[in-house]
């Protein structure tokens, strides 16, 4: 990690590094979700951590739940800068990024391509319908395989919550799917 030479004293690159460390994963989580590309997500908090670090003397007095608070806040407004960006000067629609399926193009079947690339295409738009929010749970869970606890921890929430707001989600991009099929 290059930029924690941008750090000025030997205290502040440790603790520095501390926070990258129990910040990171949560911010990349936070930016996947947002732009469901890898190297866009990492290139976002990797972003942040450079503004962080270039003014680390104003912040190194914040506790690491408010830095990892700055921190979402950033990454969500660096990350819709990237999508207004892409929406700007688009190369590769993002749905392109979400059909790269395991097997190869010559390996399967041109009628299993056509289906699988519909379906995904639904369940995208279904997705989109949803609020980020149901997104950002539905993700955690059956994308990113967080327990009903860990989601719990991640979202400062009871687990009865969690699993609430996750069978309401359920139900409503069940509900989109739907709409998505009969249109």
């Amino acid at each position: 990690m290059l930029i924690i030479m941008m750090i000025e004293t030997e205290e502040e690159r440790v603790s520095f590094q501390s926070l990258y460390e129990e910040t990171y994963r949560k911010l990349l989580h936070v930016a996947d979700t947002i732009l469901h590309n890898r190297y866009d997500s990492e290139e976002v908090v990797g972003d942040v951590y450079v503004k962080w670090a270039d003014g680390y003397s104003r912040y190194k007095e914040k506790t690491t739940q408010e830095m990892l608070r700055l921190g979402i806040v950033m990454t969500r407004n660096l990350c819709v800068d990237r999508i207004r960006e892409r929406n700007r000067h688009p190369d590769i629609p993002v749905e392109e990024e979400f059909m790269a399926a395991g097997a190869s193009e010559e390996d399967a079947d041109p009628l299993d391509q056509i289906l699988t690339q519909e379906r995904t295409e639904e369940l995208v738009e279904a997705m989109r319908s949803l609020v980020a929010r149901d997104q950002l749970l539905l993700d955690l869970r059956y994308d990113q395989g967080f327990s009903y606890q860990e989601i719990a921890d991640e979202l400062d929430m009871t687990v009865n919550n969690v699993k609430m707001r996750l069978y309401r989600a359920k139900k409503k991009l069940g509900m989109a799917l739907t709409q998505e099929m009969e249109v």
